[in-house]
């Protein structure tokens, strides 16, 4: 599907957290022929309640990575760029963070 994120990778950078450790949840932004596009902005959701968790723009190489404190909560993304057309996409809401 145009402009859905793939699956989490090992990409960007999570600051240190001296108290508690923290988890990435990353991935690329693709367009409907798998090519990796750049600058969509990308939504972390809280899965359970639809609330919106961080937002942030992918890199040059379609790259994106948010940083979040517990990896037993499930997550999802949505990722945009206007144009014409339009590009969007939602990836599952079953995301969970992955030690950084």
């Amino acid at each position: 599907m145009p402009g859905v994120p793939s699956a989490p990778t090992q990409v960007g950078f999570c600051p240190p957290a001296p108290l508690q450790p923290m988890y990435r949840i990353a991935g690329v932004t693709r367009d409907g022929a798998r090519a990796a596009l750049p600058g969509c902005t990308a939504k972390l959701f809280f899965a359970n309640v639809d609330l919106l968790y961080q937002i942030i723009t992918s890199d040059a190489n379609g790259l994106y990575s948010f940083c979040v404190p517990d990896p037993s909560m499930k997550y999802f993304v949505r990722a945009y760029l206007p144009g014409s057309p339009d590009v969007f996409g939602t990836t599952a809401n079953t995301l969970s963070g992955i030690a950084t």
